[in-house]
C-alpha cells in the first residue's frame, strides 16, 4: 500500500501537505510523486520536488516515483544517481512503455526498482513486459485489464515466465 499523488502541477504547498498525511505513523509505509514535469523538460524542478518529498515523507518512509514514460533513455539514466540520494526505491515509467528495450536497459542500470504495466490490458501485451525484462514489478491494474480474473491471469503469467517477479 503507497500513497498516491503529489501531482506535477502542485506546488511545494500543496505537495508538502498531501505527503505530510500518508506516514508510516498513520498506516501508510510508502509514498510516489510524480514527475516528468513537461515531458521531461524541467528535470530540475523535479529533481527538487523529490528532494522535497524526503523531507516532508521522513527516512521511515518509502519514496517512490512516477515519471508516466516522460523521459528519454539517457534522462532516466542522469536522474539515477539523484533518485538514489534521494532513497526512491521505486521508478514508475520511466519512459515509454512501448519502448521495452529502453526499459529493459534501465532495469539493469538503475539502482532502484522499475515498473510498467499500469495500462495495459491484453494477456500479450504482459507477455510482451516480461519477456524483454523490462521492468522488475509488473504492474497490472484489474481495474483496465479485465478486473480480477484478468490480473490473475497477469500475476500467472509473470509467476510462470519470470522467477522471481512481482505483481502489484
Amino acid at each position: 500500500m503507497y500513497g498516491s499523488g503529489g501531482f506535477t502541477t502542485y506546488d511545494a504547498e500543496r505537495q508538502d501537505r498531501q505527503l505530510r498525511h500518508w506516514t508510516p505513523e498513520s498506516g501508510i509505509p510508502r509514498v510516489k510523486i510524480k514527475i516528468g514535469e513537461s515531458w521531461g523538460r524541467r528535470t530540475g524542478r523535479d529533481l527538487e520536488r523529490v528532494d522535497r518529498a524526503r523531507v516532508t515523507a521522513g527516512d521511515g518512509a518509502e519514496l517512490y516515483v512516477d515519471a508516466s514514460g516522460a523521459y528519454t533513455g539517457g534522462q532516466g539514466r542522469r536522474l539515477a544517481g539523484s533518485l538514489a540520494d534521494a532513497g526512491v526505491t521505486w521508478f514508475e515509467e520511466p519512459v515509454s512503455c512501448d519502448h521495452l528495450a529502453t526499459l529493459a536497459d534501465l532495469r539493469h542500470r538503475l539502482p532502484t526498482d522499475d515498473t510498467a504495466g499500469e495500462y495495459g490490458y491484453p494477456l500479450p501485451y504482459f507477455a510482451q513486459l516480461i519477456d524483454a525484462g523490462a521492468d522488475d514489478c509488473l504492474q497490472a491494474d484489474a481495474t483496465r485489464c479485465g478486473g480480477i480474473t484478468g490480473w490473475l491471469r497477469a500475476a500467472a503469467l509473470a509467476e510462470e515466465r519470470a522467477q522471481p517477479y512481482r505483481v502489484r
